[in-house]
């Protein structure tokens, strides 16, 4: 029984030594994150529906949103967005919660085109974005930040950015 328990014991280490050892290596392999900032300008968006949120006074707003990215991440984008306006009653305590996917198509990053997915969600004050895919020159990007709005449908951008490593 005491040779069972030691021979479980020796596998779960050489097990967790394994697991170590991958993340080190993988994080050894990644490039260096690189700084990015910008702006995110609207240009023009359709709104689908406004549905209230039940007997509150809040509502949900589904939208289209298009744009232009500009700064280290470029290109025009469109937006799916889903707004949740609390308090729209009362327009002095107006707030939002917002969650969009954008695509920015065609897209610059560092010099390298494709197309760019990515995750925006905000609050009151701003929020934050990460990218959730690509294509072209930038499949394997990765990268996140934060956004804050600017006024006059600007928001800022800023974060960091890596490429996974080449094979």
């Amino acid at each position: 029984m005491l040779r069972k328990k030691r021979m479980i014991s020796a596998i779960f280490v050489a097990f967790a030594i394994v697991v170590l050892l991958s993340i080190s290596i993988s994080v050894v392999y990644a490039t260096k994150p690189i700084p990015v900032s910008g702006s995110i300008n609207v240009t023009g968006g359709t709104v689908y529906s406004i549905d209230r949120a039940g007997e509150s006074d809040n509502s949900v707003t589904y939208l289209s949103l298009k744009g232009m990215f500009t700064g280290d991440i470029a290109g025009a984008y469109t937006s799916e967005s889903r707004w949740v306006n609390h308090n729209v009653d009362t327009p002095s305590e107006l707030w939002r919660n917002v969650h969009a996917v954008d695509t920015i198509s065609p897209a610059t990053v560092n010099g390298k085109t494709g197309t760019l997915y990515l995750i925006l969600d905000s609050g009151p004050g701003g929020g934050s974005w990460v990218i959730i895919g690509g294509t072209g020159d930038l499949a394997g990007l990765h990268g996140h930040g934060t956004a804050t709005p600017a006024g006059g449908g600007v928001v800022n951008y800023e974060g960091y950015i890596h490429f996974d490593p080449e094979s």
